[in-house]
């Protein structure tokens, strides 16, 4: 096989890979471990795929981990409006980047800001639930506290997660990363109230 023959199937799998992290939940999984818990992001409309990436805590916003070649902890898009997945105790996660299912992509880098929260252990954690509205090459996000409707989806959707689900403090910061995500651009982010 020669290596144009070869560089195709790589570049596809590569690119399937990044269609979803194995840290989404299906609706059969159990609890979280004592070392992990299960985040419960309300995202609306679906068709919005959102990175989490791990990031550090700095003195004026947050800096995320945007190493090459190491993917986001929480890959995926909402299944009937939640995004719902396990990730490590004691990570702190940004939401680092908003891929609408066509168009340009929105990044929380190069002083934009972004949804920040610190995994907890052992619990089922709601975040919030953000909303996302295209407008003129900028991507307007709201921020709505649902956590008597994200119990209730939990309830209704995974009969395997039999703890109630905890609101988790979260804020909005500025990201100090620059945006060098191979190629995609880039565009701002506003919070509306």
């Amino acid at each position: 096989m020669t290596f144009g023959r070869l560089i195709v199937p790589i570049l596809f799998a590569a690119l399937l890979g990044g269609c979803g992290s194995a840290a989404i939940l299906q609706k059969d999984s159990s609890g979280p471990g004592p070392d992990e818990s299960v985040i419960v992001l309300g995202v609306k409309p679906d068709r919005f795929r959102l990175h989490l990436r791990e990031g550090t805590y700095s003195a004026d916003g947050v800096t995320v981990d945007r190493v090459w070649g190491r993917g986001a902890v929480i890959n995926g898009a909402a299944q009937d409006g939640y995004l719902i997945a396990k990730a490590k105790a004691g990570q702190v996660l940004v939401v680092s980047d908003v891929f609408p299912e066509y168009g340009w992509s929105y990044g929380g880098c190069s002083e934009n800001i972004s949804l920040v929260f610190e995994v907890p252990k052992g619990q089922i954690a709601y975040v919030t639930d953000v909303e996302y509205q295209e407008r003129d090459r900028e991507l307007l996000v709201q921020y709505v506290n649902r956590v008597a409707e994200a119990r209730q989806h939990v309830r209704a959707n995974y009969p395997r997660l039999r703890q109630e689900v905890q609101q988790l403090s979260a804020q909005i910061l500025p990201v100090r990363s620059k945006c060098n995500n191979g190629g995609a651009i880039f565009l701002p982010t506003r919070v509306i109230r």
